[in-house]
């Protein structure tokens, strides 16, 4: 068994833990923590003591870690941290949190949650933790913009449900729950296109003609065929999109994203490549796809990820899936991310700007519900006792604490 499926079931057995406390357990779930309990009753024990009274506040207190916590206190509590790609384009297998000190971590960041819900504040020290704001900003939602083949634009936040259009072979409809869908009506005779563009703030699902099921994320695009036609489906995107391929072994499905071609018949997969990152990212989830740059190529399997820096390739052999799929699963996920990466993230969802004042130079790990609001979301990360966050309408300033 590997580091990351122990770090996956560290996960599990901490979310029975806050059920448990919540009240919430179903039987089966009281079955499954009793036969972990039964399998491991000394890490059971520990993490139990750490659960009950003074115990756990002196804990949360010391650890400061709602939901996030920093490279210094996980090297505290004996964590070792994961390794990077080198610098010849050679992939390192990442280190994972060891179980129990894993177990222990997000233990802490529930139970965190779980006072702060209860108490109705989100500064259980008493130490001047909340985040300073004049306001709050809510989280994103479905909102989505089409442009048709003659030019022609629809708001589809604001679109009523049902048909909207009647494109080149198929009809465009709207469907009540933040998607839109394609239908064949017919042969077409030429190849018309159509975009849909996804603002920051905002997100949305598109399934195409072929039966492709598409999401987008903030600040994303993609341009696609009304009807695929031809030998190929090929499809242009930027920002970050999630596909499932509808399986055709005649007709290849063909991403094209900046100067890269992804190759796939039917698959699951990840593209991240918006332009003010610094570099473009293909994780496979299922299936297999090719990776083609003007100078090489690649083929993917199956939780790997291929890192296109500048005009380099690189094979992550193990991809950090919770990461990489959480915008798709509505939260957001940090582990060793710079407050900058984390604030370009958040300032997609929340279409905030971004202001820095002085340097903050602590790597954070965090797990944040993307339907929260601003506040809670930095509250979250404040709570870290490294970083201050001011809101003042629609910007955020960012200062070392």
């Amino acid at each position: 068994m590997t580091d990351q499926t122990d770090f996956d079931s560290s996960s599990f057995i901490s979310s029975l833990y806050l059920k448990q406390l919540k009240q919430e357990l179903t039987e089966q779930e009281q079955a499954q923590l009793e036969a972990w309990r039964n399998a491991n009753a000394a890490s059971a024990a520990a993490i139990e003591a750490q659960l009950t009274g003074p115990q756990l506040l002196a804990g949360l207190q010391e650890l400061k870690a709602a939901r996030s916590y920093t490279d210094q206190q996980l090297m505290a509590a004996g964590v070792p941290l994961p390794t990077s790609i080198a610098a010849s384009g050679r992939v390192r297998k990442m280190g994972w949190l060891r179980y129990a000190a894993a177990i222990i971590l997000l233990i802490a960041a529930a139970t965190t949650w779980l006072l702060l819900e209860r108490k109705g504040t989100a500064d259980p020290a008493g130490k001047g933790t909340t985040v300073i704001a004049a306001n709050d900003v809510a989280p994103g939602g479905d909102r989505a913009i089409l442009t048709l083949a003659d030019g022609s634009t629809i708001l589809l936040d604001s679109a009523a449900n049902g048909t909207l259009a009647q494109q080149e072979g198929s009809a465009v409809r709207k469907l009540s729950n933040g998607q839109l869908e394609y239908v064949r009506t017919g042969a077409s005779t030429r190849i018309t296109y159509n975009k849909m563009t996804i603002p920051r703030g905002g997100q949305y699902r598109l399934n195409l003609s072929d039966g492709t099921k598409v999401w987008l994320n903030a600040e994303s695009f993609i341009q696609y065929p009304t009807a695929f036609s031809g030998k190929d489906r090929v499809v242009k995107i930027g920002g970050e999109v999630y596909f499932e391929v509808a399986d055709n072994k005649t007709k290849p499905f063909i991403v094209q994203v900046d100067q890269s071609e992804i190759t796939v018949i039917g698959t699951q997969f990840n593209v991240k490549a918006y332009p003010d990152e610094s570099g473009s990212y293909t994780t496979l989830v299922q299936g297999a796809i090719q990776l083609k740059t003007p100078q090489e190529k690649v083929m993917l399997q199956p939780g790997q990820q291929a890192q296109l820096l500048g005009n380099e390739l690189h094979l992550l052999e193990q991809a950090p899936m919770e990461e990489v799929l959480a915008w798709k699963n509505n939260m957001f996920v940090f582990r060793r991310a710079d407050i900058e990466s984390i604030m370009k993230t958040l300032a997609r969802w929340y279409n905030i700007e971004v202001v820095y004042k002085g340097k903050v130079d602590e790597l954070f790990y965090a797990r944040i519900p993307r339907n929260t609001p601003l506040s809670n979301a930095l509250n979250a990360l404040q709570l870290t006792d490294k970083v201050q966050f001011t809101i003042q309408g629609t910007t955020v300033t960012v200062s070392e604490k």
